[in-house]
């Protein structure tokens, strides 16, 4: 039985390695290697320190993503967050909202979320 590759020092515990047979192919390491470019090219000051960075920020890929969704940030929206309850509290959203006459409703949970590449 072959042991498990060591980890280097101060890998978290979470953090295993793929077995040498189930490596990714070219394709997919090129386009993990351009995403991973993709997001240290926006800088930030959270991962240099320097306050110029902060005064760089901008939100253009931001929009691009609103854009491509048809804009949801225009449409009202409750938006529900959290680890438990989010399907009671909606329940209770819509109620209230039915109560006070409003009759256009409509719910998108986490598994209406896809792609937009």
């Amino acid at each position: 039985m072959q042991s498990a590759p060591k980890r280097p020092a101060g890998y978290p515990r979470s953090m295993t390695t793929t077995p040498p047979g189930d490596l990714p192919d070219e394709a997919t390491l090129a386009a993990y290697a351009a995403a991973v470019r993709g997001l240290l090219a926006r800088g930030g000051y959270e991962r240099s320190g320097d306050p110029q960075e902060a005064k760089r920020f901008r939100i253009s890929h931001i929009e691009a993503f609103l854009e491509a969704a048809g804009r949801p940030d225009r449409r009202r929206t409750v938006h529900i967050a959290g680890s438990k309850g989010k399907g009671s509290t909606a329940a209770m959203v819509e109620a209230q909202l039915r109560a006070a006459g409003i009759s256009e409703l409509g719910l998108a949970g986490f598994c209406a979320m896809r792609a937009l590449t």
